[in-house]
């Protein structure tokens, strides 16, 4: 990825706390769209979308906007698909973010 607020002072600790957050929210998001409560999933991928790029994580806030879309339709199938593509590139992220 090569994110270079990774490498700025200022933006580690904020982008830390984000990770956290995230990594924190997936269980809840997953039970919720196993609940078929596609309307808190749709919540997430549209606070993801909005907040990703401010983190230089862009691929956050194109697949909070995929979640976001399918979530409206529902498509339950996509989200699942969605939503294992964001927890492989989430976990890949946090070991970048810690390197």
């Amino acid at each position: 990825m090569g994110n270079d607020y990774f490498n700025d002072p200022e933006f580690r600790e904020l982008i830390r706390q984000y990770l956290d957050f995230l990594q924190n929210a997936l269980p809840e998001v997953k039970a919720n769209l196993e609940d078929k409560n596609y309307l808190e999933v749709q919540k997430f991928g549209h606070n993801m979308k909005g907040s990703g790029g401010g983190y230089g994580l862009d691929e956050f806030t194109d697949i909070g906007a995929q979640i976001e879309r399918a979530a409206m339709i529902p498509d339950h199938v996509v989200l699942e698909g969605l939503l294992t593509s964001f927890e492989k590139k989430l976990e890949e992220t946090v070991q970048e973010f810690k390197a």
